[in-house]
C-alpha cells in the first residue's frame, strides 16, 4: 500500500459515523417509505471523505451457508438481536437459515446463471474467506453494502440487511423483504468487486432493483417505486439524486427485455473497460444504440397501467400502479405548441381524433428543436392497448396515412441529448383531408423488428412513390456483408425480410438508400 493510500485509508476508518444517520434523516423522501438501499449514501459519504470504512460490527455468533459464500453474523439478545424462533431445531434461527439459503440461491443465480464474476475474497476480515452478513436494526433501510476500503475500484465488502421485516413501514415485508434485498446487496458485492462503480450509483441502483426481480419475479417489491420515475418526467434518465433512481429502474427493466438479460451484464463490463460513468457510452453497447433505444423506452411507458400490454411491451405492465401522463391533449386541427425538456427525457402529446375521419386521411406531424435539442419522435396511433400502430416520425416532419379509424394519436418525443440544460422544441400538426393535394405517403423507416433476431428480421419502410431502392448490410467495420435488395418497389408500406447466410453473430448496420433519403438501422443478429 502506498503512503498516499494509507493515508486515506486512516482518514475514512476514523472518519465520521455518518453515514447511517444520514440514511435515516431522508427515509421519509418519498411518502413515509424506507430507503430502498443504504448503498447509494455510503459511496455518497466514501467521495467526500465522511463515510466509516472496515468498521465492521461485533455480533454474538455466525453461521455459515452450505456452499460456504457466505457468513451471516447475528446477535442473540440486545438491540440487534434476532427472532431466534428455531423450527427445524438443528441450533440456527429460522430467520438466519432463510437468510443463508436466500444468499445461496442470489449467488448461483448471479455467478452460474448469469455469469458475473465471483467477488473479491476479504482476507479473513469477519472469521473466514466467506461474504460476511451482518444482521442488524438498520432503522428505515432495507440492506446496504460497505465496502472494506478505499485505494482502487476493485473493492471487497460485507453486507448489512435488516434483521425483522415486519414493520408496517416497509412495502415488502418478511421472508419476501428478506429475499429481494439478499439479491439487490449481493448484487452490490459484485459491483464493487469486479466494475467500475463512481458516480454510477443510479447504474447501480437500477440493475440492483432489476436482479431482484429477475430472482424473485412473484415478489414485484420495484412496483411501489415506479411513481417516482412516472410522475417525475422532467428528471433525467441517469440522476444520482434521491430515491427516483429506484423508479427508473424500469430502464433496466426495458434493456432486459428487450436485448436480454445479458445486456445488463455488457454495459457494466463496458463501462469498467473505458472507466467511464457516462451514459452516452450505453450507445456503443445497445445493438440499437442509445438514441432509439431511450426512444422506444418511451413508447413503451405509454403501454402501462389502463394502457397495458403484456405481450408486446412489459410482462407485469398490467400491475403497473401509475403511467404515463401526457403533457398536452388537443382536439382540433391544427394544434401547435411548445415544450420543454431535460437531457434524457420524455414528453407525449395526445392528439383527439374529434370529428369524422377516414382511412385516406393524413396526419401532418412536425417537431422543430429550437435550441439545440436531439430528438427521437414516434408516433402512436391508438385504440386500445392491442390495437395500435407505432410510427417513428423524421426530424424533418411527416405526412402519415391513417390507415383505420382511431381513437387518438401520441407523439412521444424523446431528448435523447446525454448532457446539458434545458432543451425547447415546437410541435405542429394538422390533418389533411384524403382529398386534399398531398402526396398519400411519405418516405420512413419503421425499422428492423424483431431486433435483436436470430433467424430472420422484417424490415419496414414506406415510399411516397414508385422509385429504385437498395437495401445494403455492412459490419461494424464499414465491409459490405451483404445486399438484401437492389431494384424498383411501388409506392406504399413495404416489408423485406433479412435472412443472414454464412454471418457469424453481430452488429450489422442495414443502410437503406433511395431517392427520398437514406437511413441506416443498427440490427444485431444472434447465432
Amino acid at each position: 500500500m502506498t503512503r498516499y493510500s494509507f493515508f486515506i485509508y486512516i482518514y475514512l476508518s476514523f472518519a465520521l459515523f455518518a453515514t447511517t444517520a444520514k440514511a435515516e434523516e431522508h427515509s421519509h423522501e418519498h411518502s413515509g417509505m424506507p430507503v430502498k438501499c443504504g448503498t447509494p449514501l455510503i459511496l455518497e459519504n466514501i467521495f467526500l471523505g465522511t463515510a466509516k470504512i472496515a468498521l465492521r460490527s461485533t455480533m454474538d455468533t455466525s453461521a455459515v451457508s452450505s456452499q460456504k459464500h457466505f457468513r451471516v453474523h447475528y446477535d442473540t439478545t440486545g438491540f440487534h438481536a434476532i427472532d431466534m424462533t428455531d423450527e427445524h431445531g438443528n441450533g440456527i434461527p429460522d430467520y438466519v437459515d432463510s437468510t443463508l439459503v436466500y444468499l445461496e440461491y442470489a449467488w448461483d443465480l448471479q455467478i452460474n446463471q448469469l455469469g458475473y464474476p465471483i467477488p473479491l475474497s476479504d482476507n479473513g476480515k469477519g472469521g473466514g474467506d466467506e461474504i460476511d452478513v451482518y444482521l442488524k436494526e438498520l432503522n428505515n433501510v432495507y440492506g446496504q453494502v460497505y465496502p472494506d476500503h478505499y485505494v482502487n475500484t476493485s473493492l471487497s465488502s460485507y453486507i448489512e440487511i435488516v434483521s425483522d421485516f415486519s414493520e408496517n413501514i416497509y412495502s415488502t415485508k418478511g421472508y419476501d423483504a428478506l429475499r429481494i434485498t439478499t439479491a439487490h446487496e449481493f448484487f452490490h458485492v459484485i459491483q464493487f468487486s469486479n466494475y467500475y462503480y463512481w458516480d454510477l450509483s443510479w447504474w447501480m441502483e437500477q440493475t440492483a432493483e432489476w436482479m431482484e426481480d429477475k430472482a424473485w419475479d412473484d415478489v414485484n417489491d420495484y412496483l411501489y417505486y415506479l411513481y417516482l420515475f412516472f410522475n417525475n418526467k422532467e428528471t433525467p434518465l441517469d440522476s444520482n439524486t434521491g430515491d427516483f433512481k429506484y423508479g427508473a429502474a424500469i430502464w433496466a427493466y426495458y434493456l432486459a427485455k428487450k436485448f436480454g438479460d445479458d445486456i445488463i451484464k455488457d454495459i457494466w463490463k463496458h463501462l469498467s473497460e473505458i472507466q467511464t460513468s457516462d451514459i452516452a457510452s450505453f450507445d456503443d453497447v445497445l445493438p440499437i444504440g442509445l438514441s432509439e433505444a431511450f426512444g422506444e423506452f418511451a413508447v413503451w411507458n405509454y403501454f402501462t397501467k389502463d394502457s397495458a400490454n403484456t405481450t408486446d411491451f412489459y410482462p407485469d405492465s398490467d400491475l403497473f400502479p401509475v403511467s404515463i401522463k401526457t403533457d398536452l391533449s388537443a382536439n382540433k386541427s391544427p394544434a401547435q405548441d411548445t415544450l420543454s425538456t431535460e437531457y434524457l427525457t420524455s414528453r407525449y402529446v395526445e392528439l383527439l381524433f374529434v370529428g369524422e375521419w377516414s382511412n385516406n386521411d393524413t396526419l401532418r406531424v412536425k417537431v422543430t428543436p429550437l435550441n439545440g435539442g436531439s430528438y427521437v419522435h414516434s408516433l402512436i396511433f391508438f385504440n386500445d392497448p392491442y390495437n395500435y400502430r407505432i410510427h417513428p416520425i423524421s426530424w424533418s416532419g411527416e405526412d402519415i396515412l391513417l390507415g383505420g379509424i382511431w381513437e387518438k394519436a401520441i407523439i412521444v418525443t424523446s431528448c435523447t441529448n446525454t448532457s446539458g440544460d434545458k432543451y425547447n422544441y415546437a410541435f405542429e400538426t394538422k390533418i389533411l383531408d384524403g382529398e386534399d393535394e398531398h402526396p398519400p405517403y411519405a418516405f420512413s423507416v419503421q425499422g428492423t423488428f424483431p431486433n435483436p433476431f436470430n433467424t430472420s428480421t422484417n424490415i419496414s419502410f414506406t415510399l411516397p412513390e414508385s422509385g429504385n431502392v437498395s437495401i445494403r448490410v455492412f459490419d461494424v467495420l464499414g465491409q459490405k456483408v451483404d445486399v438484401i435488395f437492389d431494384g424498383r418497389l411501388d409506392a406504399g408500406e413495404k416489408q423485406i425480410v433479412w435472412k443472414p447466410s454464412n454471418l457469424s453473430g453481430g452488429v450489422y448496420l442495414i443502410e437503406m438508400t433511395s431517392p427520398w433519403g437514406s437511413k441506416v438501422l443498427k440490427t444485431m443478429f444472434l447465432k
